[in-house]
């Protein structure tokens, strides 16, 4: 019975010991991806995006005359990372960073990473995105393929490409809009704006029928003092009277046909209106904001 317990015992003390060890393997592989989300750096970028220029263009340095360019440009980074990491960046350090670069061709010497050490520990600043692309003689097209985002172009300036950025985004926002729409089988944007001028055009607009401009009209609607003026003349014949309002403030209601009023003014317009706002035409009484 003693001898099951115990085997019992351990058998839950190593599940235990594998739990934790489980435990301790996911604690650590989180661990290791939030670092890794929290490891970009501007400077690294920046020696990725050379890498790549490097690639595209020769695959690895040759021994030429203008080499000592990108030489200097890789030293320049690799001493910025060197002191981000709290290390020494020595002559040597950066020689040693540049000897075990990929793009380094075999066709190099000492002497070159040498001197281009020596420039980066003298002159260490790295310079702004368009410079950097003056140097290395970056295009826009190599920019776009390679998608180099720490190094600019030498003939496209940065307003220029801010604008075009500004532009795409603009366009990408209004593709989005038209899906959404798709999707919910919203109305499109040109049916809206054909209906929205359908209903501009059918919007009555009496200072065109008056000859007059917009302005002009309400203008003298003020100075005349009249709210609602009548832009249309008609005959009250068989019109019901109205009455003062009952139910409802301000709402007039229809009571009964006046054959002996065979025209009288609307209880409404307190105040004539001028000669120039009134047009003899044969149709329904139309009056700004109010119709019947």
């Amino acid at each position: 019975m003693s001898s099951k317990i115990e085997g019992r015992a351990s058998s839950m003390g190593q599940l235990g010991a594998a739990r934790s060890v489980r435990l301790d393997r996911t604690n650590s592989c989180k661990t290791t991806a939030r670092a890794s989300k929290q490891a970009f750096d501007r400077t690294r970028q920046r020696l990725r995006e050379i890498e790549r220029v490097i690639v595209r263009r020769h695959v690895t340095l040759p021994a030429t005359d203008d080499v000592e360019i990108y030489l200097i440009a890789l030293a320049q980074t690799h001493r910025a990372l060197l002191i981000k990491a709290g290390k020494t960046a020595t002559v040597d350090d950066i020689v040693d960073r540049l000897a075990v670069s990929k793009v380094v061709g075999p066709g190099l010497v000492y002497r070159q990473l040498r001197d281009a050490a020596v420039a980066a520990i003298d002159n260490p600043r790295m310079g702004k995105a368009d410079a950097i692309a003056a140097k290395l003689m970056v295009t826009d097209d190599e920019r776009v393929e390679l998608k180099l985002r720490s190094i600019g172009a030498h003939d496209v300036d940065k307003q220029e490409r801010a604008r075009r950025r500004k532009e795409c985004n603009r366009q990408r926002a209004k593709e989005r809009a038209a899906r959404l729409r798709a999707e919910r089988r919203a109305m499109t944007r040109e049916a809206y704006l054909a209906q929205a001028k359908a209903k501009a055009a059918a919007r009555v607009k009496p200072w065109e029928q008056a000859g007059v401009s917009r302005a002009t009209w309400y203008r003298r609607a003020r100075e005349t003092g009249v709210s609602f003026p009548i832009t249309l003349s008609v005959s009250l014949e068989n019109q019901p009277c109205l009455t003062e309002p009952a139910a409802r403030p301000g709402r007039w209601l229809p009571m009964q046909a006046c054959p002996s009023r065979p025209s009288h003014t609307p209880p409404w317009s307190s105040v004539s209106p001028p000669s120039w706002m009134v047009h003899p035409v044969s149709a329904p009484l139309t009056i700004i904001g109010v119709s019947s």
